[in-house]
């Protein structure tokens, strides 16, 4: 990238295009021949503030969406595939996960990417809930603790995943009488392609699913911001909600 020098005027007049042009300004800038005699901090921070007063209302909108994005999706390709997935579940795409027979039922297996986020939180409220449960990652490496953001949203809630140690899908022993329970529809499907899960029988659905607004994926929140990892955190908790609800159904 070329490096371009910027020569800022002699009077605090002609500051007001200097800094238009560095906020617009993809390049590096080097400030110089700013003469205290004629320039001012007071002056440049009024003329900074009438910039962020006159935002205009396109650029204004486009940061409250681009923070909802990040607060409710996590990024911008993830809402995509959100809503994807749900157009797929509503048209009957994803029929297959939601034919369970809860009578076989014995212990929730409950499965994302590494086992540092989703799964250890979900194993950890599922258990509160009474049900037997654990978890795995399908690409997790074994003996790991949970990622620091995880822990500390989930202390948030409550919910204490500082003693969680990773463990790997290949590692669980698979039964018959297993739910295997992914986060995104990928996942779901290499789990019904899993060997050791064609051999057991053990079944297989998304948590999202069964909260109270069925949200066919739950994006991955490692790296995304805390008002994520508590939506995501919302939507596992209502997740097993509806899990709890049909299991005492059976039970009942």
């Amino acid at each position: 990238m070329s490096r371009r020098r910027l020569v800022a005027g002699t009077s605090d007049g002609d500051v007001l295009p200097f800094i238009r042009h560095c906020l617009s300004s993809n390049t590096e800038f080097d400030v110089f021949m700013l003469r205290r005699s004629e320039f001012s901090l007071t002056g440049l921070l009024s003329h900074v503030k009438y910039l962020l007063d006159n935002m205009s209302a396109s650029t204004r909108k486009w940061m409250e969406w681009s923070r909802f994005i990040e607060d409710n999706y996590g990024r911008k390709r993830a809402m995509m595939e959100y809503h994807g997935y749900l157009f797929a579940y509503r048209i009957g795409l994803l029929r297959e996960y939601t034919n369970i027979s809860w009578a076989r039922v014995e212990r929730i297996v409950f499965v994302c990417a590494g086992n540092i986020c989703r799964s250890p939180y979900a194993e950890v409220v599922a258990a509160t809930r009474g049900l037997s449960v654990v978890s795995a990652g399908l690409d997790a490496r074994a003996g790991v603790q949970a990622d620091p953001d995880a822990i500390r949203n989930a202390d948030h809630r409550g919910i204490n995943l500082s003693g969680h140690v990773t463990s790997r899908i290949g590692d669980v022993s698979i039964r018959a009488s297993d739910l295997l329970v992914g986060m995104e529809p990928s996942q779901g499907r290499k789990l019904q392609l899993n060997n050791k899960v064609q051999t057991s029988g053990a079944q297989v659905t998304l948590l999202g699913l069964w909260g109270a607004t069925p949200s066919p994926t739950i994006t991955d929140p490692y790296g995304c911001s805390d008002g994520y990892f508590q939506a995501c955190y919302s939507r596992i908790d209502s997740g097993i909600a509806g899990i709890v609800k049909r299991i005492a159904g059976r039970d009942g």
